[in-house]
């Protein structure tokens, strides 16, 4: 069944990655959060075999209508949530406070929402978040086409991940490799830095960052970070010789590169994290972690996902068994203190996808559940000042009659309330040998609002849910 779980993982990922490219695709549903309701998300299919071109598709269960919490039901405004709490990711590649900027939240979209063709042109846009609906281009000259034959100052911002916001200015590395800051007072952008490659650019502390890697003349490598600021000052932090884990690496205290790796070739399975000097390129470990005792294991990942001060969230990712194919994956996510040494195992266990959260003031995560007997407990950790808040959405749930089941994921913190999810089986054919071809598609389960304790439960579609199907046998490749 563990097995099997990971496939859902897997599964579950890639439907929130292809959500996540919708912001440049011309559906209407927001890139970075997706909504779990929205018909027009394009379901994923389970791992099958290949489904017989002559089978006819079972008929499916049209998604419920969106129909949310009443207005009266959140505690706090998105900007209040924001204040308080930040704006979650789910994502540990990319940070979602990036892309927010006084209530307002930016994604690459096709200039023509309707648009079908991935060739069409493309520009920075923006609505109110979380419940805006319109998305308007950033650039404000009406008679623009939004192209760099129109000479559109936000041309070259074409890329997803290519941005970040800071009081109201917009920071992009273009295609060429170079650092822009675009201001809307002069609806101009200003080339800050350049030959930039293999970049990573994001905020942090009220920043925005840039590492990336430089040759000389003689094509010899280093990896430099520069820091910059909302006026266009640019701070060049220095450069180090090398790094282990490439376009995962914060800055720490504007003098260090956080570097970690996860050696296959190490006997005792340590993942260990690393500080590397950009003024004087020495290296220290700072965090060991030892998986000796773990049996079998295959690493996969370990990298520094977020800075808070001097405190680190660090995620490990490896499989434990044999082989690629008869393993179990396991994930886990590390609170370290660089300062004092500290490290707190936050949660573990082979569902983790979306069972942690994270912003630029708190961490979100849940208790791991083998059962759908297993309390739901959600915490809600304020990492600087240490505080920590724990919510029992079982028993919430269990007080109004309902039941949390295994398969319910979190998958957002916004106006001050937790969202739920729980992924559903498509029949959507059959393949050669008979048997039933699934997708899946996400809906929402609850909202639970921290501050009253209230509760919101969606109405359910008219669908067997996913891990049911996978934990019985059927429909699994």
């Amino acid at each position: 069944m563990f097995e099997l779980k990971a496939k859902r993982l897997a599964s579950v990922f890639l439907v929130l990655i292809i959500a996540l490219f919708a912001g440049c695709s011309g559906v209407k549903i927001d890139p970075l959060a997706p909504d779990p309701t929205a018909s027009a998300a394009s379901p994923v299919p389970i791992p099958t075999e290949k489904a017989s071109d002559t089978a006819s598709p079972a008929p499916t269960q049209a998604a419920p209508d969106k129909i949310g919490p009443p207005s009266d039901f959140f505690s706090l405004t998105m900007r209040e949530s924001y204040e308080k709490y930040g704006i979650f990711s789910a994502f540990a590649f990319v940070s979602y406070e990036n892309f927010y900027d006084d209530g307002k939240f930016y994604s690459v979209r096709y200039v023509n929402e309707d648009a079908a063709s991935p060739y069409a042109a493309s520009t920075l846009k923006y609505r109110e978040y979380p419940d805006g609906d319109a998305w308007l281009p950033v650039c404000s000259d009406p008679l623009c086409t939004h192209t760099g034959a129109a000479g559109c100052p936000l041309a070259k911002c074409a890329n997803l991940f290519s941005f970040a916001m800071l009081d109201g200015k917009v920071f992009f590395m273009g295609p060429d490799d170079a650092l822009y800051r675009y201001d809307p007072l002069t609806n101009s952008s200003a080339k800050l830095m350049d030959r930039c490659r293999e970049w990573r650019l994001f905020k942090q502390d009220g920043s925005i960052y840039v590492v990336y890697k430089i040759e000389d003349d003689a094509f010899n490598a280093r990896f430099a970070a520069l820091k910059a600021e909302a006026d266009g000052s640019i701070t060049e932090l220095g450069s180090v010789s090398g790094l282990f884990t490439t376009q995962q690496n914060p800055v720490y205290a504007d003098r260090y590169l956080i570097d970690s790796r996860f050696d296959p070739e190490n006997t005792h399975n340590k993942a260990v994290m690393y500080l590397r000097d950009l003024e004087t390129d020495e290296l220290r470990e700072v965090l060991e972690l030892d998986y000796s005792d773990a049996g079998s294991i295959i690493p996969e990942w370990a990298y520094a996902v977020a800075v808070y001060g001097s405190r680190v969230l660090f995620r490990v990712s490896y499989m434990i068994g044999d082989s690629e194919t008869s393993s179990v994956r396991n994930d886990e996510y590390w609170l370290f203190d660089i300062a004092s040494g500290e490290k707190r195992l936050l949660c573990s266990g082979d569902d983790l996808g979306t069972n942690l959260l994270y912003s630029g003031k708190c961490i979100v995560f849940c208790d791991e559940r083998t059962d759908d007997a297993d309390p739901f407990l959600l915490h809600l950790l304020f990492v600087d000042t240490g505080e920590e808040q724990v919510f029992d959405l079982g028993a919430a749930a269990g007080r109004e009659g309902a039941l949390i089941t295994e398969n319910a994921d979190l998958i957002s913190l916004n106006k001050g309330a937790v969202q739920l999810q729980c992924v559903y089986a498509m029949q959507d054919g059959i393949d050669d040998e008979g048997k039933p071809v699934y997708d899946m598609t996400p809906y929402p389960l609850l909202d639970y609002d921290l501050a009253s304790g209230r509760i919101f439960f969606y109405d359910k579609p008219e669908l067997p849910e996913f891990y049911g199907l996978t934990s019985q046998g059927s429909g699994e490749s």
